[in-house]
């Protein structure tokens, strides 16, 4: 993460030390620029097939997620506006699973079983983007290749039993680990900018995971929003 960030702002001087002796003052046929863009994402599970009788109330909550980059942006006629670019996103989601009347280990006694996870999911982003401009605002929507770079978990599970079983009224257990996941997903995306000033835009970005990450007995996909910041650093007057 810290060498993409050196990367960037090394990238952003230079292209500024150039431009202050570019003498030609025609607008560039492509505009470029970095954006951070800060937000919150979701990771759901669907069971394949119908679990067991024991478990019950699932439930998955939004977590911080980020992603910064380059974008590129292409002006065409008629106030048509291509876009790309590179982006290091990083994708969170909190799961809760619920267990009730298991039995421990011979044993009469029931117990309740609850399972917290975190997933991490951290992607190389290529964005491919389509959209009108009016104005000062843009609407643009299309496709983002992502290629994983990480993915790994923490977990919680606490069991309480009832009556106390082994002396114990409950126990903690902790793990974490690496995901086995697809190294490449695809996202719909849409987006909605707003033109701040000639360099800034500010707007909004949301994204749905198209293909499922599946094993044997569930698939799981993540979707989000970000709030977004541009700044094109070769715009020209």
């Amino acid at each position: 993460m810290k060498q993409l960030i050196y990367l960037l702002l090394a990238i952003s001087i230079t292209a500024q030390l150039f431009g202050q002796e570019e003498k030609n003052t025609l607008s560039p046929k492509f505009l470029w620029g970095i954006t951070v863009a800060p937000g919150l994402s979701k990771i759901n599970t669907k069971f394949i097939e119908q679990p067991d009788r024991n478990f019950y109330d699932y439930k998955s909550s939004f977590q911080f997620s980020s992603s910064i980059g380059i974008v590129v942006q292409k002006q065409l006629k008629n106030n048509i506006l291509l876009e790309s670019g590179l982006l290091y996103s990083t994708i969170r989601g909190n799961e809760s699973y619920n267990y009730k009347e298991g039995y421990v280990l011979n044993s009469t006694d029931k117990h309740t079983y609850v399972l917290l996870s975190k997933t991490t999911l951290k992607y190389i982003h290529l964005p491919f983007l389509i959209g009108y401009t009016y104005k000062k605002i843009s609407v643009s929507g299309g496709l983002q290749i992502g290629y994983n770079i990480s993915a790994y978990y923490e977990r919680k599970s606490s069991i309480r039993f009832s009556p106390s079983s082994l002396g114990m009224n409950s126990a903690l257990f902790e793990s974490d680990g690496d995901i086995d996941t697809p190294k490449y997903s695809f996202d719909g995306i849409f987006k909605i900018h707003f033109n701040l000033s000639k360099r800034w835009l500010m707007g909004t970005k949301f994204y749905y995971q198209l293909t499922e990450n599946t094993d044997y007995i569930a698939s799981q996909n993540y979707f989000g929003a970000y709030l977004s910041l541009q700044y094109m650093i070769n715009y020209k007057n």
